[in-house]
């Protein structure tokens, strides 16, 4: 039996047998995890004994690695994670035109723009075809997902918990925690359904999220969250009503916030378009009441959340480029044109009226019940800045349901401020380009070993192939291809 068979015949025993056996969505989305990642190695094994795959090529943003540098499994399959160039030639043609690409950029010569364009236009077509192949490896499986008995180290946090909680509930001696289940997803908090009994001034289930010990993401703590949710709380918004917030470490490892469960699930998987335009549309209305609070109302926001001028704008572009530095990303010509594109018309960045925005709202991080919103989640990535941000980081994923015309007829229509075309199309660019630098982060994690959480490693794969999908998509836009 050969690599792919097996790897083929483990994948079919994962879903088959390994599946609809779990209980716990804990477990089921860690199986999830592991089914993308070995998809994912079958996909890369298939590519290398086909002869489609070469070694990694050092280039200016993608250098060689350096000696003695540690070595993993996850290092391995992220190296060899170049399936959409497979298609094209492998990497050997890639090397090739990454280096034709980057001295047409350093030329500064408009004649030969449109050549630019169509080597993008060619990768768009290699990574649209991989992300198609893969998705369709990614089938659901059939799982039965209910609460499960609480694993040791949850029954530990339960305790300490409800002794926190009778602590500083002292009038309810009989105050019980009589659930404590951790929920899947989230890299930079963790976050567990709480049930309570014997206290009236709690709701009896209600979200504990905390911070994370490993945050890949940059996501600031929730200390700064939770004065911003209550303020948005009384301002109308659809969020979670915080009920109070622990400072302190010593009670459960890190800082953490109670706040009230809403109804409804998540409106889309990671990166992936709304289940449905109603929720869509209604999105466009919350995002327009958010982007038209006047921030001298909004005391939870102070100067810390400020990066709106053009210098700080510089400063971020930089840092989206760190990665690309490093050894462990696959190969993106969209990067490199997407950065000097993007500064050369940095001027787009801050045009118009900076406002409150939210920073990462993706449908994942929307809550439905059916065609109804009921909240949008995870503010921690909150700042003022351009309106034009929030658009442009879920642009991708509103064009998979419904034409962008619509969304934005939507949110203009209620209240939200006119934003250019080209202020549009830039920060779809820069969103992309941010979202890309985001889970090379998650993927440098994995590959160094600095982690063993499947969820990271996951990350490197399929999620960093969407994202590509949307940078290209965007730069193919500006480009004119």
């Amino acid at each position: 039996m050969n690599l792919q068979q097996s790897l083929a015949n483990v994948l079919r025993a994962l879903r088959s047998e390994i599946g609809p056996q779990l209980s716990s969505p804990r477990a089921s989305a860690t199986l999830g995890s592991v089914v993308n990642v070995l998809t994912h190695l079958l996909v890369n094994a298939t590519a290398s004994d086909s002869g489609r795959c070469a070694p990694a090529t050092a280039s200016r943003d993608h250098a060689a690695p350096r000696d003695g540098e540690q070595t993993s499994i996850y290092r391995s399959l992220i190296d060899e994670a170049s399936v959409p160039y497979g298609h094209f030639g492998g990497k050997g043609n890639y090397a090739r035109l990454q280096a034709r690409v980057e001295a047409i950029l350093d030329s500064n010569d408009p004649q030969i723009s449109q050549e630019v364009a169509n080597l993008i236009a060619w990768e768009k077509s290699a990574i649209d075809r991989t992300v198609l192949e893969v998705t369709k490896l990614l089938e659901p499986m059939s799982t039965h997902c209910e609460l499960s008995a609480s694993s040791e180290l949850s029954r530990l946090r339960q305790q300490a918990l409800e002794t926190y909680l009778r602590t500083k509930y002292p009038c309810h001696p009989s105050l019980h925690v009589c659930g404590f289940a951790p929920l899947p997803g989230g890299r930079s908090k963790s976050t567990a359904l709480v049930q309570l009994a014997g206290c009236q001034e709690l709701p009896p289930e209600f979200i504990l999220r905390q911070d994370a010990a490993l945050n890949a993401t940059g996501g600031p703590s929730v200390i700064g969250e939770f004065a911003l949710l209550r303020e948005l709380h009384r301002l109308g918004m659809k969020v979670a009503q915080p009920f109070t917030l622990e400072r302190s470490p010593a009670v459960l490892g890190a800082p953490f916030v109670l706040m009230e469960k809403l109804r409804g699930g998540v409106a889309s998987g990671l990166l992936q378009p709304p289940y449905s335009r109603r929720v869509a549309l209604s999105l466009a209305g919350e995002l327009a009441k958010l982007h038209s609070i006047p921030l001298s109302d909004n005391q939870a926001v102070t100067a810390d959340h400020a990066t709106f001028d053009r210098a700080a704008k510089l400063l971020e572009l930089e840092r989206f480029g760190e990665p690309w530095r490093e050894p462990y990303q696959p190969p993106c010509l969209a990067v490199r044109v997407a950065l000097k594109w993007l500064r050369d018309n940095i001027d787009l960045a801050v045009q118009g009226t900076p406002a409150l925005i939210h920073g990462d709202p993706l449908f994942h991080n929307v809550l439905a019940a059916g065609d109804e919103l009921t909240g949008l989640l995870d503010w921690e990535f909150a700042k003022v800045g351009y309106p034009a941000e929030d658009l442009g980081w879920i642009r991708a994923a509103v064009e998979g349901r419904l034409p962008w015309a619509e969304f934005m007829d939507a949110y203009r229509a209620t209240g939200g401020p006119n934003l250019s075309r080209e202020q549009l199309d830039y920060y779809a660019v820069w969103e992309a380009l941010r979202l890309t630098s985001m889970l090379a982060r998650s993927n440098r994690l994995a590959a160094s070993g600095s982690t063993q959480d499947i969820e990271y490693t996951c990350v490197a794969f399929h999620e960093t192939y969407i994202a590509r999908q949307w940078l290209s998509a965007s730069v193919a836009r500006v480009a004119g291809a």
